[in-house]
């Protein structure tokens, strides 16, 4: 680029525009003269996106790039910058390829370091808890009261019991409402077993006193809503559940993650 093109850049960055920050790197990618400038204006440009919270347009753009045209440094960007842009979009089979595809061309060690905490993060993804571990313990921090408190907190998450969706459905299937008490929702377990006896005991006190068509269209069909969205909602109250206990212990594991690799200047 030319010295007036960069002064361009960096006003553009300074307004904080990233739209327009966007548009001007890819007129920077067309008139890129070589491979190695299309791929530092892609990166420019996910980075604009990524800046924006758009992570998905980000991803895309550095699937465009040529990263083995590119110096090692360069390279190595575009694949951390990939993996990190589709873990941010929640895109984690993506993500952990381009992670492994960066990881197993780069032999500089300070380098390989920036990919172990986004390699965690993806293990946590998959509730790992092991192999994230074992990750945390090859970075070898050299706090041994971190390290000891690390393991425990793994230990405990790993140990947290979790409620089975499958079996809260089940539940609610044999006794209204029980799957959502067994998923810890006691409250709304006694208010479903209530609505849906009474909605039956009026579909029977319709058909004995011969109101048929209301103890059918009223009483049954709005048990069967009731029943079969209750049993729905106990799985989805459990499922819920689970995610609520890992993320709280996982948060509390990432942030003190974070704060000690800050604190021993890993990144």
């Amino acid at each position: 680029m030319t010295n007036a093109q960069e002064n361009e850049k960096d006003i553009i960055c300074d307004l904080n525009d990233p739209d327009l920050s966007v548009v001007f790197f890819e007129k920077a990618v067309f008139e890129a003269s070589n491979l190695n400038e299309k791929n530092i204006a892609l990166l420019e440009k996910a980075n604009c996106y990524k800046l924006n919270s758009q992570y998905k347009e980000a991803a895309e753009t550095l699937e465009r790039t040529f990263p083995n045209l590119s110096n090692d440094s360069i390279k190595f960007l575009i694949g951390y910058e990939s993996a990190l842009c589709n873990y941010l979009d929640a895109n984690y089979s993506k993500s952990l390829l381009s992670l492994y595809q960066v990881k197993y061309s780069t032999k500089s060690e300070d380098l390989l370091k920036k990919l172990t905490y986004l390699e965690i993060l993806l293990a946590h993804e998959k509730q790992n808890w092991k192999e994230a571990n074992n990750l945390v313990n090859e970075m070898a921090f050299s706090d041994s009261i971190f390290n000891d408190s690390i393991n425990l907190l793994y230990t405990n998450l790993g140990e947290i019991k979790l409620k089975d969706p499958e079996k809260a459905e089940t539940l609610s299937y044999f006794i209204p409402g029980a799957g959502q008490m067994y998923a810890g929702k006691v409250f709304r377990g006694i208010t479903s077993f209530l609505i849906q006896t009474g909605l039956l005991g009026f579909a029977g006190y319709s058909f004995l006193n011969g109101y048929y068509f209301s103890g059918t269209f009223t009483g049954v069909s709005l048990f069967y809503v009731f029943y079969m969205g209750g049993a729905r909602h106990a799985g989805y109250l459990a499922g819920e559940y689970n995610e609520q206990a890992i993320s709280k212990r996982k948060t509390q594991i990432e942030k003190y993650l974070f704060e000690q690799i800050k604190k021993e200047a890993i990144f």
